[in-house]
């Protein structure tokens, strides 16, 4: 009779899995578990990293930007957006106004100019091509010459001069005249 062998272990037949919970979980854990916490900490470590330099970029564009309020903070720089905010609002009236009436800024600047040196203009309006002016002449000479130059001129027509009031150096007095439009008798 054959003599009994000893059982032995067969390393080359495969293992079967675990059966229970634990043996499952404990087998997980140390394969796919690891591998998963490893690549999540390699996630956080380049968000990290993102996030620092994200940080690092907003805080040089606060303080580019505190620096250029500063600058602009300034009341030289105030002022002159001020005065820029005030022609801007007046080219847009101009605009508004160019489509309603006509610009007449020639026929004032031609006005302006014809008042000699001699008489000082203190208050002058334009309106509907009546010129309306109040002046100031140092002698009756100087307003006489005045009013002869206006009435002399072919662009103005029904010119009228009336003194206010007669002081040892000066003469104050109103003009007012009509400006001829293109091609009016």
């Amino acid at each position: 009779m054959r003599k009994k062998l000893r059982e032995s272990v067969n390393l080359l037949s495969p293992v079967q899995p675990p059966e229970d919970m634990f043996t499952i979980f404990y087998n997980w854990v140390v394969t796919v578990g690891k591998f998963l916490l490893i690549s999540i900490q390699i996630v956080v470590v380049v968000v990290f990293v993102v996030r620092l330099y994200l940080d690092k970029a907003n805080n040089d564009l606060t303080r580019d930007i505190n620096d250029n309020m500063a600058v602009l903070s300034t009341p030289e720089i105030k002022n002159e957006e001020e005065q820029y905010r005030r022609v801007q609002l007046l080219f847009e009236d101009m605009a508004i106004l160019d489509q309603h009436q006509a610009r007449n800024s020639s026929r004032i600047v031609a006005i302006l100019d014809s008042i000699p040196s001699y008489i000082l203009l203190e208050n002058f309006t334009f309106n509907d091509y009546l010129v309306t002016g109040e002046f100031i002449a140092s002698s009756f000479e100087d307003l006489k010459s005045y009013e002869n130059f206006l009435k002399q001129n072919p662009n103005y027509y029904d010119v009228r001069l009336s003194l206010e009031s007669r002081d040892e150096s000066e003469i104050e007095f109103d003009v007012n005249y009509r400006v001829r439009r293109g091609g009016e008798d």
